[in-house]
């Protein structure tokens, strides 16, 4: 709110300096002329709403969890909010007054701690997470290599940001490539060819040791003949056969992320030609589609399944002794159906319900009643169709909510337009014998029920199209009693005296 201040200055003398202070605003003034009044307006600054903030929790767990902030501001100021990092969720957006703001965090995958925050007006409270848990995996847990050396791999599973080194514990095996990293990765060693029995040794990944076996080398080349004795010729010196062709595999690209809702993914095979390999997934959600098994050159295709599990995940294809690496990130689901509502008259109907939802989110569609069933899309995923089938309704009007993606379908139907004369009626202290007549279309099927005992219908509990419906009624020896009967979905007001 603008305050006036109205200033009278009397008898100033000329050019006197005058300092007037309302709020934050001086004012400095100059008297106009000697023994004279002046009269002037000042407006004072409208007052602004200053918020602060208070995050109440210091550090959420890499687990996730809750937190709560406290909002201080005036009552009649209003505020709303943010966050600036995805993986915080507010519970509130928007409010008046002070007031206390829950906030939920999302688990941290990562091995890094993490900081978001929440701003509330120009106001930011800062959010921490700690790290994830640091896990290693190798896979496999030991390799094989032939008497001539060549290179093995291992691949190593971890959360983005855990560092690790890797090492070789035998002089016949090379430093590994890369010797440190963080998150997942492919590890390399390069094992020295033997030249005596088989051997053992080790390499450390990621705090995690694996085992390399080598074979023991072929044994000795045959020995020389001797020469022929004269005067036969010598005859020609065998040709030894050739060395085989070494089989080294080699794939590019060695790791690929596939879309959350899944997709196929692909890599390239490079071996001589009369190298055979084989390509095979370490888990069910990954399925070789292509070069299962194959020589030389080739491709490898892989059907990499939608991610529902709610995280991210992480497989491997071994092709050749090489380790293909497959990421995936969580599927994120949502659903929405149309129409939400249907009124199916009295029926019989075939109704259509269309779903929307990302490919690979599964859904499913229930109905908690008889009279409506689902006769397609029991079962889905991605977007679809539902079939619901409503049966003639001979009844009252009835109502049913399905479930169908997991939200609600309102579903109606009208019923039997029915009458019943009279609708009111007063038997004394009885005992006594009404009759209703009861009015309905033909096919129509109703009911008449008592809620009390001492009003019996003896006559007419159930029927259908036109007809009555009889009751009896008990002498009353206590005081004035009523009830409500219901007779072909309608009301029955009756009322008998007492004889007290």
């Amino acid at each position: 709110m603008n305050t006036i201040y109205v200033l009278k200055f009397r008898d100033v003398a000329p050019r006197t300096l005058v300092a007037v202070t309302a709020g934050l605003v001086a004012l400095l003034l100059f008297a106009s002329g000697c023994g004279s009044s002046s009269e002037i307006s000042v407006t004072a600054p409208t007052s602004r709403c200053g918020v602060s903030i208070t995050n109440n929790t210091s550090t959420i767990p890499a687990a996730g969890g809750t937190g709560s902030l406290t909002v201080n501001v005036e009552r009649e100021c209003s505020w709303s909010a943010r966050v600036d990092a995805p993986w915080i969720t507010l519970s509130g957006a928007e409010g008046q007054g002070a007031a206390t703001l829950s906030y939920t965090v999302a688990p941290n995958p990562i091995g890094t701690p993490r900081r978001g925050g929440i701003v509330v007006g120009e106001q930011r409270a800062e959010v921490a997470q700690e790290a994830a848990a640091c896990r290693f995996d190798v896979s496999p847990s030991s390799r094989e290599v032939g008497a001539g050396g060549g290179e093995i791999s291992f691949v190593l599973t971890a959360p983005d940001g855990c560092t690790w080194s890797a090492r070789s514990n035998d002089p016949w095996i090379a430093n590994p490539l890369p010797a440190g990293g963080q998150g997942s990765g492919t590890v390399r060693f390069a094992v020295a060819a033997n030249g005596g029995g088989s051997r053992n040794g080790t390499g450390t990944i990621g705090g995690v040791s694996v085992g390399i076996t080598q074979i023991a080398a072929g044994a000795p080349p045959p020995p020389v003949p001797p020469p022929p004795a004269p005067p036969t010729p010598n005859p020609p010196a065998p040709v030894p056969p050739a060395p085989p062709e070494s089989c080294s595999v080699a794939i590019s690209p060695a790791t690929t992320t596939a879309v959350a809702s899944g997709e196929q993914v692909a890599t390239t095979v490079s071996a001589p030609g009369a190298c055979t390999w084989t390509a095979k997934g370490d888990a069910a959600w990954l399925t070789v589609v292509e070069g299962e098994t194959g020589s030389g050159n080739g491709t490898v295709r892989v059907a990499v399944a939608a991610n529902t599990s709610g995280a991210l995940r992480i497989g491997t294809v071994t092709i050749g002794g090489q380790a293909f690496t497959v990421r995936q990130e969580r599927l994120t689901c949502a659903y929405s159906v149309k129409p939400t509502y249907y009124n199916a008259g009295r029926g019989p109907d075939d109704i259509r319900v269309d779903v929307t939802a990302a490919n690979g989110c599964p859904w499913g569609a229930t109905s908690p009643v008889s009279w409506a069933t689902i006769a397609e899309g029991q079962k889905g995923s991605g977007s679809g169709t539902v079939r619901v089938v409503v049966r003639a309704n001979s009844g009252p009007a009835r109502s049913a909510t399905l479930t169908i993606a997991g939200e609600p379908f309102e579903l109606a139907q009208n019923g039997c337009p029915t009458s019943i004369k009279p609708d009111f009626y007063n038997s004394g202290k009885g005992p006594d014998t009404i009759t209703i007549a009861v009015s309905a279309e033909d096919g129509c099927t109703w009911t008449a029920t008592s809620p009390v005992s001492w009003v019996t219908v003896v006559d007419g509990q159930t029927g259908a199209g036109n007809g009555k419906v009889r009751l009896q009624v008990e002498s009353n020896t206590g005081p004035a009693r009523s009830a409500t009967l219901s007779i072909a979905g309608k009301p029955f007001a009756l009322t008998q005296q007492g004889t007290q």
